[in-house]
C-alpha cells in the first residue's frame, strides 16, 4: 500500500471524474485543514480535520474530530463535502466513510473522491514578497493577545500570505503592521484568517483577509495602484 505523508502532495483535477488532466493542480498537502459536512439536507455541522495522509484514487486519511459523540457521528458508510482552500482557490469533493481507527490515534478513511470541484476566489492581483513583519492576535473584544514575528509570502489589496512559528486558526482575530516594498509602513492593520495549514515542525502558513474598512487598506491600494500605472 502506497501512502503519501510528510510533505507530499495529492494531484488532483477540478472538473475531470477517475482520471487526471494535463493541467493537473497541487491541491491537498499533508497537514493541510478539511472542513467537512455531513451530506444530509439541511444540515450545516462543520468538523475541521487535519489531512495525515492519502493513497492517489484509493483513500484519504484524517484525524477525527475530539467531538462529544464521535463513533455516532462518523460511521462507516457515511458520506460528507469536504471544502479546502489554497492559493486563492477553493476546492470541493464529496467522499465516503470507509473505515475509522481508534488506537493508537482516531483516525477516518475515506474513499478517494471521483470528482473534484474548483473555483478561484481571489479578487485582486498578488504579488510575492519576503516581508517581515509583527502580527498580533485579538480577543473577540479586539484585546491584544500576543505579539509574533512573521514573513508575509504574497500580498494583495484584499489580504496577504503569512507564516509564522505559531498555531492559526480559521476565524482568528489578528492585526499586521509591516513595511511595504516602497518603504510606505503599515501599522495594525486588522484582518482575519481565512485559512490556516501546518507548513512543518511549529510552523503554520494562513491566508488573511484585510477588514474592508480598515484605514491602512488605502496605503495598500496606493501602493498597487502605482504598480498598475508602472505596468501601463
Amino acid at each position: 500500500m502506497r501512502v503519501r505523508t510528510g510533505a507530499q502532495v495529492l494531484r488532483g483535477c477540478g472538473s475531470m471524474v477517475g482520471q487526471n488532466s494535463q493541467n493537473d493542480v497541487q491541491w491537498l498537502a499533508v497537514g493541510s485543514l478539511l472542513h467537512l459536512q455531513p451530506d444530509i439536507p439541511d444540515c450545516n455541522d462543520r468538523h475541521p480535520v487535519v489531512v495525515h495522509g492519502w493513497d492517489e484514487g484509493r483513500f484519504i486519511l484524517t484525524d477525527m474530530p475530539s467531538v462529544e459523540g464521535a463513533s455516532e457521528i462518523f460511521k462507516v458508510g457515511t458520506d460528507w463535502v469536504a471544502r479546502y482552500v489554497l492559493s486563492g482557490k477553493a476546492f470541493g469533493f464529496k467522499m465516503e466513510l470507509t473505515k475509522t481507527l481508534f488506537t493508537p490515534k482516531p483516525l477516518i478513511f475515506f474513499r478517494y473522491p471521483d470528482k473534484i470541484e474548483t473555483f478561484s476566489i481571489r479578487k485582486h492581483k498578488r504579488i510575492s514578497t519576503f516581508m517581515v513583519g509583527s502580527l498580533s492576535r485579538r480577543s473577540g473584544e479586539g484585546e491584544a493577545l500576543d505579539e509574533i514575528e512573521c514573513v508575509i509570502r504574497d500580498l494583495s489589496r484584499g489580504g496577504c500570505l503569512i507564516e509564522v512559528n505559531a498555531r492559526l486558526s480559521v476565524g482568528d482575530n489578528v492585526t499586521l503592521s509591516f513595511i511595504l516594498p516602497n518603504g510606505e509602513r503599515i501599522e495594525n492593520i486588522p484582518a482575519e484568517v481565512r485559512n490556516a495549514r501546518s507548513s512543518g515542525g511549529e510552523s503554520f502558513e494562513g491566508g488573511v483577509m484585510f477588514s474592508e474598512d480598515a484605514v491602512q487598506k488605502r496605503i495598500v491600494n496606493s501602493f498597487f495602484k502605482h504598480i498598475r500605472d508602472t505596468e501601463c
